[in-house]
């Protein structure tokens, strides 16, 4: 398995990127020979805001756009057309993964609003998301959504759960 380096480059955050974008989902595939959830984690660490680095707001719109693009295509068949996120969810994905302000995202049914907080699970591992759901189906879609990526532990609450004290358990 190749190392990543302790020292990098905005090009060579850029191809990184750029190998993570043609990625069918996250799982059983590598990157540079790494596993994608290594190499998320370790663009989400270089990719901070440094001083006099005006090209770091297109690497972080460009990181998060493929992150999803990766969700969005998990068990996609070779010959079906890749799916793309749409401008709106990489920006809502973009401004709370590296916390460029509050974010609410309004947009119609079937717009993809799920898609925004599975990337963010991803990204930002080990960090609770709360989404907040009306609708009990469309809930437990997402939960049993989110729940086929590896090491997320999604918790669904509704008006029927039970105060259990080892639902908090991890």
């Amino acid at each position: 398995m190749s190392q990543l380096p302790d020292i990098t480059t905005s090009e060579y955050l850029s191809a990184l990127i750029a190998q993570l974008g043609k990625l069918d989902g996250l799982n059983n595939q590598t990157v540079s020979r790494i596993r994608p959830y290594h190499c998320i984690q370790f663009l989400f660490k270089n990719i901070q805001p440094k001083k006099n680095q005006d090209h770091i707001h297109q690497l972080e719109y460009d990181f998060v756009n493929d992150v999803a693009s990766a969700l969005l295509n998990a068990g996609r068949i070779e010959s079906q057309p890749r799916l793309q996120p749409r401008a709106g969810q990489v920006q809502s994905i973009q401004r709370m993964v590296f916390r460029h302000g509050d974010t609410i995202l309004v947009a119609w049914t079937g717009y993809g609003k799920t898609i925004v907080l599975q990337p963010v699970s991803v990204i930002m591992y080990g960090r609770v998301t709360i989404q907040l759901c009306p609708l009990k189906r469309l809930g437990q879609d997402q939960f049993d959504t989110i729940a086929r990526i590896p090491g997320a532990c999604p918790l669904l609450i509704d008006g029927e759960t039970k105060k259990d004290e080892a639902m908090w358990l991890i």
